[in-house]
């Protein structure tokens, strides 16, 4: 289930040719510190009486975007986590994506420990 997020769904850009990947996206918006502006009563000429507060609440167009993956999937060598911290955000969606970033670690750590593959690579004919 988890590796069809990555063959077929929105998590494509994990992918690493030869080798099974399991994986999930994430986004949570981030809450802060917001100025308010709150009625607390009415003047003796009926005028509204307003203090500027503090509170803590969901900040427009602030969110964090994450992506774990695991690998190789067929039998997990190692998990990884990648969080990025209010992404730059484009008319067409995310413009950094964690998954892309894992795609550009992962080979590196196939290679550092010697991973094999565990998919044909495309194009090579099975010997």
């Amino acid at each position: 289930m988890l590796t069809g997020a990555i063959d077929n769904g929105i998590a494509n850009g994990a992918a690493v040719a030869g080798y099974s990947i399991a994986g999930k996206t994430g986004t949570a918006e981030i809450a802060g510190p917001v100025n308010v502006r709150v009625q607390t009563g009415w003047d003796a000429n009926g005028q509204p009486i307003y203090v500027d507060t503090t509170r803590q609440a969901y900040i427009e167009g602030w969110i964090d975007s994450s992506f774990v993956g695991i690998a190789p999937a067929s039998s997990p060598r190692f998990v990884t986590i990648i969080l990025i911290h209010r992404p730059v955000v484009g008319r067409g969606g995310i413009g950094e994506r964690p998954e892309d970033a894992f795609a550009q670690l992962a080979p590196l750590v196939f290679d550092y420990y010697g991973i094999p593959p565990d998919r044909p690579l495309p194009g090579v004919a099975n010997q």
